[in-house]
């Protein structure tokens, strides 16, 4: 279904080497971390604080997301980070937005969640001068979505934003499981008895 997987992005998931986000814009890069599957990346940087070079923002992973790393920012400046992504998953339940800000800097980010469709699902919105700050969606069990995440820095020092798409499976998949492993464990040993 998908097509082959980009290199770096192996290294990643798996906990080794660096991925930065010049790795995720390359053709078929793709991140597989806690059974979602992220690609299709798109990256725009705008402002006078902030680096065009794509390799200064680090990629890792974070429970079943991904958190980007920005090593600096210009003091008394800032800019604007765009990324477009996808999410895909069995029964996707909910996505959440963490971000956390250096003293001395202020963080706003706009994520907007598509599943198909033009209007989005839902749009979330964080802000934030320093420490961590979260905020959940439910997702009602989706197997696709299109991310747009606008994240806003002014100030100077470093700053960390958390990416985050959780795939739970449904409660009604595990009790199926564990009946039908129940069944055949029950039919075997009374088998073995005859």
């Amino acid at each position: 279904m998908f097509a082959a997987t980009f290199v770096a992005a192996l290294f990643m998931a798996s906990g080794a080497g660096a991925t930065t986000l010049a790795d995720l814009i390359e053709p078929d890069a793709r991140l597989v971390i806690g059974g979602v599957v992220y690609e299709n990346f798109a990256v725009k940087i705008k402002g006078k604080g902030l680096s065009r070079d794509l390799t200064n923002y680090g990629v890792v992973a974070e429970g079943s997301g991904f958190r980007i790393e920005i090593a600096s920012i210009e003091p008394k400046r800032g800019g604007k980070i765009k990324l477009k992504y996808d999410a895909s998953g069995i029964d996707l339940t909910h996505a959440s937005l963490s971000v956390a800000a250096a003293p001395g800097a202020s963080l706003r980010v706009i994520r907007k969640l598509f599943g198909g469709k033009k209007k989005p699902l839902a749009r979330m919105v964080v802000m934030n001068r320093a420490g961590w700050l979260s905020d959940e969606f439910d997702l009602d069990d989706r197997n696709l979505l299109h991310v747009r995440d606008s994240v806003r820095i002014r100030g100077g020092g470093a700053l960390h934003t958390a990416v985050v798409a959780t795939v739970i499976p449904q409660p009604s998949t595990g009790l199926l499981l564990g009946a039908g492993l129940l069944g055949l464990g029950l039919f075997a040993r009374r088998r073995s008895r005859t």
